[in-house]
């Protein structure tokens, strides 16, 4: 601990560098996480709040690892009224009631604590600090005993053993309190405590104190007459004007004395024990999964980083590995450790000798080691096989010039062994497959069957977690901690790239993954069985990725002459909107700063505030669309932020992701990043281009063909709506899409009472907004929101859509009701979504879920019919060796660079496999586009 402990003499006592004993007041620490983090508002994949929870155990945690105690108490306040309520019935009566997304994570870290076994106490008529005030009583003799709470109420029951912690930064910085900070800064003892408080009272609790007598002139008033009761004998010795303050607060200092005393003799908590309050065991693989699975990936980094230090490696440390063997590249080396057989293969003899045996295998992991993670720039230092647990086979390979020439065999060589392999009947499985499937590819050596990706079959038994590596997923499922990358290459500016380490130290590592992989490859089999995964996994998932990669791979073009202008376009409309932003604003001032916004609009301009934060008035994007129309400047800042916006997220950007070597830009699709099934893009994010203003449709402009190509769009119509339709089995709905019928106009003739013929352009568009609200969920106030309209109206419009459409409400109660009887819905092929907050007694959280519940079956069931139109597409342009390529997916939508003469052939033959991926109640339909750029084609 930072602060030494002194007696009243001044004598040093020892300094407390641990705790015995650890006493966590759990409100004041869920308030000061939510508070701390409420500007980060981290949700998971279902959009549930945790920032609370997260902040929470990062300082519980932090609070453990730093002290080291032995023993702990976790108190919470009593839910039921104390007995200072009975002595003042106003006692707290001026505080808000606890913000509604916080009671729930309140609920979930109750939840996470007796799961991981922390000792709980709660006792019905008493606050957490009068159960700190007896746990101190009951162990100060004995233990060091460190309090974690920032209630001044505490500040009397510090000691020579009892020292406070407080939050100061966020929820990783912290400060000591002792009983020399309490005299240096409030200049009274602990004993003092209670007749100081009882002076200033404590707003917070409605405490009412003497009113007109602040901390200096009580902290006087108790460091000269010690207690109030001698201060009130003593009142002829003060000054007039505080004596009649004190007169009239007379009755209100004693009550509040009361109040403010804490109960160090509560009868339920003097029974407890030590054994009672031993910490558990928080570093275990328990612990560790049950923060992944919950999405806390921060919080499990952490505890693992802990959990390394506690636990000895199943794994050998990479600057061990030259003592297990004599180097040699002679003959095959072999590792052989706790049952694990590891083969690091450096030669052409002894590859030709072991793919004899590899051969026979029906089924191998491959793991590919490369010197980069960019497949048109790596080379290919080493491939690892694995074709039965706890064996495998590191095939070391020399591409180009090496620092390790005699430690590997060239690529060609390997290639010519490796191709014997893809030439049997293999089935290929792998971590991540993709990337190796890309890298492999770029070297001439083609995976002939995708049979197994442990990363998918981890996503796809649970969508909601946001990390699926193979470090993580072998300490849930095995509880093995793997060799970790940066202990062979290094960290930091340090870091080594593969090709740089010596061979003989990459080998473990490798066959460990390929190891690794084989046996959670095992597990998973199992478990997409057992949850009835297998044909969404099999027959869109794990084809997919060879689509997904052949589209990477060949990437797309883009016009960088078109975006130098575009740039210098945007620019000149960003100067001019910041002059009139001046104009109106009547100075100049950073809009960048949220800070200064925030005078100008509600100090300067006095806009109402829509919402304050920690650090102000909220100046975010929904803020300001509600100023809109009160102030032109709002109009002025909302078109200077998206120009903005578009121009640093794209338009400058994508010239710099263009690579130097195919001229092309290579996007990333991943498959696990949504819990809805649904693609993702990155680099760039292809998802978040806007299509419906002009704005966002110019950027379209840059991706264009090669030469004698077109691009072609094939887009979904209404793919969503027809989804629901075929859920709802509503009459109407699907009569709709028979006719063809434009179904806006048919919801807006239903809903406004009128024939088509005087159906408006804003009716239609009512519509249309209504039609897509009601498939995400949307309540009446979120149709009002989006429609600009009164809740009372979004109201009756959503209650005639529902009399109109009758079927969809059915849908909408029995996909609910589904949910709450298994915790998960589907999606047509399959596809699960489990859903915990289905049962939430939250209302908010609860009507959340339901909206999920509604959605997902219909995005997931979306996003199915795409992945499998995309897979036919993919078989069919190698069938019959089309020279166009499908080069990207958007949302609903697949973007062809198409060859000028089989452009005819290309859209029937992939407008026929996506009408036809799936059958459905009602007809899929799709829309076609043709152009010189994505743009014109869409």
């Amino acid at each position: 601990m930072s602060q030494k402990q002194h007696n009243k003499k001044g004598t040093p006592k020892k300094e407390i560098t641990s705790a015995d004993l650890v006493i966590i007041d759990a409100h004041a620490l869920a308030y000061r996480a939510y508070y701390a983090l409420i500007q980060q508002n981290f949700r998971n994949l279902d959009q549930t709040p945790t920032w609370a929870v997260y902040g929470f155990f990062r300082m519980l945690f932090k609070i453990l690892n730093d002290y080291k105690p032995k023993y702990i108490a976790i108190t919470w306040d009593s839910i039921e009224k104390t007995f200072r309520h009975q002595i003042y019935q106003e006692y707290k009566s001026h505080r808000k009631p606890m913000p509604e997304d916080l009671i729930y994570q309140v609920e979930m870290i109750k939840d996470f604590l007796k799961k991981i076994g922390f000792p709980i106490i709660l006792v019905n008529g008493f606050e957490a600090d009068d159960i700190i005030a007896t746990l101190v009583e009951k162990f100060k003799s004995k233990y060091y005993i460190l309090l974690f709470t920032g209630d001044k109420d505490c500040f009397q029951l510090l000691d020579s053993n009892v020292k406070m912690l407080r939050g100061k930064k966020g929820v990783s910085e912290f400060v000591e309190f002792t009983v020399e900070i309490l005299k240096d800064e409030y200049g009274i003892l602990p004993e003092q405590v209670v007749d100081y408080m009882a002076l200033v009272g404590d707003e917070s609790d409605n405490v009412p104190g003497a009113k007109g007598i602040g901390p200096k002139i009580a902290s006087e008033l108790i460091q000269k007459y010690s207690t109030i009761e001698n201060i009130y004998e003593h009142l002829d010795e003060l000054k007039p004007s505080i004596r009649e303050k004190l007169m009239q607060s007379k009755s209100d200092v004693f009550l509040s004395k009361e109040l403010v005393k804490l109960n160090k003799n509560i009868s339920e908590i003097n029974h407890i024990t030590e054994e009672e309050l031993k910490v558990p065991n928080y570093l275990s693989h328990e612990v560790l999964s049950l923060f992944r699975k919950e999405g806390f990936q921060q919080i499990y980094k952490d505890l693992l980083k802990e959990f390394e230090k506690e636990k000895s490696k199943p794994s050998i440390p990479a600057d061990d590995l030259f003592s297990f063997w004599e180097p040699s590249t002679k003959k095959t080396q072999k590792f052989q450790k706790d049952e694990v057989s590891y083969y690091f293969i450096s030669n052409e003899e002894e590859l030709k000798k072991h793919i004899e045996k590899i051969q026979t295998y029906s089924q191998l992991v491959i793991d590919a080691e490369t010197s980069s993670l960019d497949p048109f720039d790596a080379k290919l230092v080493g491939i690892s096989l694995c074709g039965e647990e706890k064996e495998s086979y590191y095939i070391s390979i020399i591409e180009g010039d090496s620092l390790f020439s005699e430690k590997g065999i060239p690529l060609d060589v390997a290639k010519y062994y490796l191709q014997k392999l893809m030439d049997r009947p293999i089935q290929w499985i792998g971590q991540n497959i993709k990337f190796d499937y890309k890298v492999l590819y770029h070297k001439g050596i083609v995976l002939p069957e995708i049979h197994f990706d442990t990363m998918l079959a981890s996503y796809l038994s649970n969508p909601t977690i946001r990390q699926h590596n193979l470090d993580d997923l072998a300490m849930e499922y095995l509880n093995y901690e793997t060799i970790k990358y940066k202990e062979i290459a290094g960290e930091g500016k340090k870091q080594k790239t593969l090709d740089k380490i010596d061979p003989e130290k990459v080998y473990l590592y490798s066959c460990e993954d390929a190891d690794i992989t084989f046996r959670l490859y095992k597990i998973f089999q199992q478990k997409l069985k057992e949850n009835q995964l297998e044909k969404i996994f099999y027959e869109v998932e794990v084809p997919l990725v060879e689509v997904l990669s052949v589209m990477e791979l060949y990437g797309v073009k883009i016009d960088t002459d078109y975006l130098r202008f575009l740039s210098n376009e945007y620019e000149l409309k960003i100067q001019n909107l910041i002059k009139m932003i001046y104009n109106e604003a009547g100075v100049e001032f950073n809009i960048n700063s949220t800070k200064e916004l925030q005078t100008i609009l509600f100090e300067k301009m006095k806009l109402p505030v829509q919402r304050k934060t920690k650090t102000g008035f909220s100046t975010d994007q929904s803020v300001l669309e509600s100023l809109r129309y009160l102030h032109p400047m709002i109009e002025y800042l909302l078109q200077y932020r998206k120009l903005v916006k578009l121009k640093n997220t794209y338009i400058d950007v994508l010239p710099q992701l263009i690579n130097p070597k195919t001229k092309r830009i290579h996007t990333h699709f991943s498959q696990t990043s949504t819990a809805t099934g649904r693609l993702s893009s990155s680099n760039p994010n292809l998802q978040n281009i806007p299509i419906k203003e002009e704005e966002g449709r110019a950027i379209r402009k840059a991706f264009i063909p090669e030469k004698g190509y077109k691009i072609v769009s094939l887009d979904y119509s209404q793919i969503e709506l027809r989804i629901l339709a075929h859920y709802s089995e509503d009459e109407r709905l699907i009569q709709a899409f028979e006719r063809g019928d434009d179904i806006h106009l048919n919801t807006a003739q239903y809903l406004f009472g009128v024939s088509r013929e005087q159906i408006t352009s804003d009716m239609r568009s009512k519509a249309k907004t209504l039609n897509f609200s009601i498939i995400y969920g949307a309540t009446p106030y979120g149709v009002s929101q989006n429609l600009g309209i009164e809740p009372e109206e979004a109201k009756e419009l959503i209650e005639k859509f529902h009399k109109s459409f009758p079927g969809v409400q059915r849908y909408m109660n029995k996909v609910i009701e589904f949910a709450e009887k298994f915790g998960y819905v589907e999606t047509l092929l399959g596809r699960r979504r489990y859903i915990p907050n289905i049962t939430s007694q939250n209302k908010k959280l609860k009507e959340a879920a339901q909206r999920i519940a509604i959605n997902t079956p219909i995005q997931g069931t979306s996003a199915d019919i795409i992945k499998l139109a995309m897979i036919q597409i993919h078989k069919e342009l190698k069938r019959k060796k089309f020279q166009s390529k499908l080069v990207l997916q958007v949302h609903d939508e697949l973007v062809f660079e198409a060859k000028e003469e089989e452009i005819e052939d290309l859209i029937a033959m992939a407008k026929n496999h996506m009408e036809n991926a799936i059958k459905l109640k009602v007809p899929l339909k799709v829309d076609v586009g043709i152009g010189d750029n994505w743009a014109e084609a869409h």
